[in-house]
C-alpha cells in the first residue's frame, strides 16, 4: 500500500474539533453508545494553549479521537521552524511513550505508522532520530496482535525503507525479514518477509 506523502502547510492554530467532527465522531463506528454532554465536554481543550502545550496535553490525557486529531497534525508541527524544535524534544517523546503502551487502541495506532511514513519520506527529521527513535517503534509494532495494525506498520517500514542508511537497513530490519521469513512461521508473517526483502533489494543491489 502506498502512503500518500503530501499534507497541508497550514498549521491550525488549535487542536480542536469542529462541529462537522463532533458530528463524525459521534457517528463512528466504534462509538456504540451516545455521548453524554458530560462526555463531549472531555473533549474542549483550552483555546489559549500553544499548539506544542496542546499537542502534548491530547497524546498524554487525550480521547483517541483528539489523539487522531493531533498525530496527523505531527508532521505540520514538524514542518514548522516555530515549533519543530520543541515537537522533537517534547511531543515526539510523548507519543513514542503512548505507542509503546499496552492499551493503546488500534485507530492511535495506524494513525501514528501513517504520520511516521509522511514524516520520514518528507525528511522532516534526520536520520539519527528515524533510526534511534522512529525505527525501533515501527519494528516493535510489525507483530502487533492487531493484524490491521501490524499490517499498517509493514506498509510503513517498506515506504521508508529507501530513506534509511545501507549500514541501518543490514544491521536492524534484514534480520527481521529473515526471521519472519523462517518456515516455522506463519503464512502471513513469510509474505512480510517476501514484501520486505523485495523492498530492500535495492539496497543491496551494488554488492551483487
Amino acid at each position: 500500500m502506498e502512503r500518500d506523502a503530501g499534507f497541508s502547510n497550514s498549521l491550525p492554530e488549535y487542536f480542536m474539533l469542529t462541529e462537522e467532527e463532533m458530528e463524525e465522531f459521534r457517528l463512528e463506528k466504534s462509538v456504540t453508545t451516545a455521548k453524554s454532554p458530560e462526555e463531549l465536554q472531555k473533549l474542549m481543550v483550552d483555546e489559549n494553549l500553544s499548539p506544542i502545550e496542546r499537542a502534548c496535553l491530547l497524546i498524554s490525557t487525550g480521547q483517541d479521537v483528539q489523539r487522531v486529531c493531533t498525530i496527523e497534525h505531527l508532521p505540520q508541527l514538524l514542518e514548522s521552524s516555530e515549533h519543530k524544535a520543541a515537537a522533537l524534544s517534547t511531543v515526539l517523546p510523548k507519543l513514542c511513550t503512548l505507542l509503546s503502551g499496552s492499551m493503546t487502541s488500534p485507530q492511535v495506532l495506524v494513525s501514528a505508522s501513517e504520520a511516521f511514513a509522511k514524516i520520514v519520506e518528507c525528511s522532516l527529521v534526520t536520520n539519527h532520530v528515524t533510526t534511534e527513535t522512529i525505527l525501533p517503534i515501527i519494528l516493535s509494532q510489525l507483530d502487533n496482535r492487531d493484524p490491521s495494525v501490524g499490517a499498517s506498520w509493514l506498509d510503513t517500514l517498506i515506504t521508508i525503507l529507501p530513506f534509511l542508511p545501507k549500514d541501518v537497513v543490514e544491521r536492524l530490519v534484514l534480520p527481521v525479514a529473515i526471521l519472519k521469513g523462517q518456515l516455522s512461521q506463519s503464512v502471513t508473517s513469510r509474505m512480510a518477509s517476501c514484501r520486505l526483502i523485495g523492498r530492500m533489494a535495492k539496497s543491496f543491489e551494488s554488492r551483487w
